[in-house]
C-alpha cells in the first residue's frame, strides 16, 4: 500500500499522491491514502491551556537514520519550551515499524504529547475499530464521550463497508485517547498515541514510544535523496 511521510504539520499533499511513491518533506505528517486517507502526525498541547504546538524540521534523516524535527509548545510564543521529536522508520514483515522519541529543552507541562491519528468520517463513519479484541463502533451521530481511552497493544480499523482499512501493535502496553473529531467542528476521529500519563515532561529527558502500523498489503521501505518510496 502506498505511504507517504511527510515531516510537516498539514496533509496539504493528501490529494496529490499517485501510484506507489511517498515523498519525504520538512514537518510531521504520515498519510496511508489506501487506508482511507488517514493521517499520523507528532503533537502535543500545552497544559492548562491546551495550546497546540507548531514546528518544523528536515527531509531527510541524520547521520544516526533519524528524522528530527522542533515544535514549540505554545503556538507564537516564542519564548516557550521547545520539544525535539526523533523517529526512526523500518521495515517490518507486514509494514512499518515507528520508534519515536521527545525530549524537552526545558520543564514543561503537556496535557498531552505523542501521536496523532486522523481517520475521516467520510470513509469510517458507521464502520468499527477493535481494541484488544472488543469490537467498538464509530458512531454516525458526533459523541461527546471518548470512544476509548486507556491502554491497549493492539487496535484494527474498519470502514463502513467493514473492510478492514488499518492496525496499529505496541510491544508493550501503550496509553490511548481517541475522540470524535466532530464535537470541535473537525471531520475525523482522533487517536492519540500518548507517551506518559504524567502531566510534566523533564528538561532533557527522554520519552519514548514504538508501534507497528500496516494497511492490507506488505510495505517495502526505501529511503534516498529524501524521498521514501513505499512499494506494495
Amino acid at each position: 500500500m502506498p505511504v507517504l511521510f511527510v515531516f510537516l504539520l498539514s496533509a496539504f499533499l493528501c490529494g496529490n499522491l499517485a501510484g506507489e511513491e511517498a515523498v519525504m518533506l520538512p514537518g510531521g505528517t504520515l498519510l496511508f491514502p489506501d487506508a482511507g486517507e488517514v493521517t499520523m502526525v507528532p503533537g502535543c498541547q500545552s497544559h492548562p491551556n491546551f495550546d497546540s504546538g507548531t514546528g518544523g524540521g528536515p527531509d531527510t534523516a541524520d547521520a544516526d537514520g533519524l528524522f528530527r524535527f522542533k515544535q514549540r509548545t505554545r503556538s507564537g510564543h516564542e519564548k516557550c519550551p521547545v520539544l525535539d521529536f526523533a523517529s526512526k522508520v523500518g521495515q517490518t514483515e507486514r509494514g512499518l515499524r515507528f520508534d519515536v522519541s521527545v525530549r524537552p529543552d526545558s520543564d514543561v507541562d503537556l496535557a498531552w504529547a505523542g501521536i496523532s491519528f486522523s481517520f475521516p468520517t467520510d470513509c469510517f463513519r458507521g464502520g468499527r475499530f477493535v481494541a484488544d479484541g472488543e469490537s467498538c463502533p464509530f458512531p454516525l451521530e458526533p459523541a461527546r464521550n471518548p470512544l476509548r481511552t486507556g491502554s491497549v497493544r493492539q487496535l484494527a480499523f474498519y470502514d463502513k463497508d467493514d473492510r478492514f482499512r488499518f492496525g496499529l501493535r505496541f510491544p508493550d502496553s501503550t496509553i490511548i485517547h481517541f475522540q470524535d473529531g466532530r464535537r470541535w467542528n473537525g471531520m475525523s476521529y482522533t487517536l492519540r498515541v500518548i507517551f506518559k500519563r504524567e502531566v510534566r515532561y523533564a528538561r532533557n529527558e527522554r520519552n519514548d514510544l514504538a508501534f507497528e502500523a500496516w494497511t492490507k498489503g506488505k510495505t517495502e521501505l526505501k529511503t534516498g535523496s529524501g524521498h521514501v518510496c513505499i512499494r506494495a
